[in-house]
């Protein structure tokens, strides 16, 4: 039921890369969707289950964390250069290929013969079962190796929801979400949320004056109201 509600907010005909933990709803999700999407897994929740498991192993959990720990550093360094996707695949190639073979291979030395049913054993299974996934970011630069972003702008959410557990009514479940995502959007963009809302929700009230929907979204919004006040400057000098 979690996968069904998914795929409305992505969009049915969404195509593209649906990066996430190992969650069985992301696989639904991603077959119900009409578009062609790929599943990509995030190497921070490989990090952690291996740093929560340095309680029953601090020396094999130092040695995963140090290594999954590299990735990040590529990716650190290929933030600071400003490299674009093509550049990014290129480094990750060079550094990062290298750094999952030894994140394999020191893996099935060390935890081969761990049982599943421990925390170091555990970590090293779920490590194993989305290796496929965990691997699809060295087939496109654009592909992030973490889905950290989606984590921070759900925590309110996360640490709401005690205080949020009913909406009223279905629609009004709904209802919240799809203002959620527009907040959550308008600070992707840069855009300022009150600001967006009003001049949104007078348009499409205002006859003759509705855009698009796609025109409305936040990040195409922000170009629109660019676009008006370049026209209105422009007038002003003619006057």
């Amino acid at each position: 039921r979690a996968a069904d509600a998914i795929v409305p907010i992505m969009g049915e005909d969404f195509g593209g890369w649906l990066v996430g933990d190992g969650y069985s709803g992301n696989l639904r999700a991603a077959k119900l969707a009409r578009g062609d999407v790929t599943t990509c897994g995030c190497w921070a929740h490989v990090l952690r289950k291996f740093r929560d498991a340095a309680p029953a192993g601090k020396q094999l959990s130092e040695l995963m964390v140090g290594l999954i720990g590299e990735l990040f550093e590529v990716e650190a360094d290929a933030d600071t250069h400003g490299l674009d996707a093509g550049q990014r695949l290129q480094l990750r190639e060079r550094r990062s290929r290298p750094i999952l073979e030894r994140i394999l291979r020191q893996g099935e030395r060390c935890f081969g013969s761990l049982r599943e049913s421990g925390a170091l054993g555990k970590a090293w299974a779920y490590m194993q079962n989305q290796w496929t996934a965990l691997g699809r970011f060295l087939e496109d630069g654009r592909i992030p190796i973490h889905n950290n972003a989606c984590e921070l702008a759900i925590r309110p959410l996360a640490v709401g929801r005690r205080n949020w557990l009913f909406t009223g009514s279905p629609r009004g479940g709904e209802a919240a979400a799809v203002l959620v995502t527009l907040v959550s959007s308008c600070r992707l963009a840069g855009v300022d949320p009150h600001a967006y809302l009003e001049d949104v929700l007078v348009r499409i009230a205002t006859p003759g004056a509705a855009r698009s929907m796609a025109d409305l979204v936040p990040a195409r919004w922000k170009q629109l109201r660019a676009a008006e006040a370049g026209v209105a400057m422009s007038s002003t000098a003619v006057a």
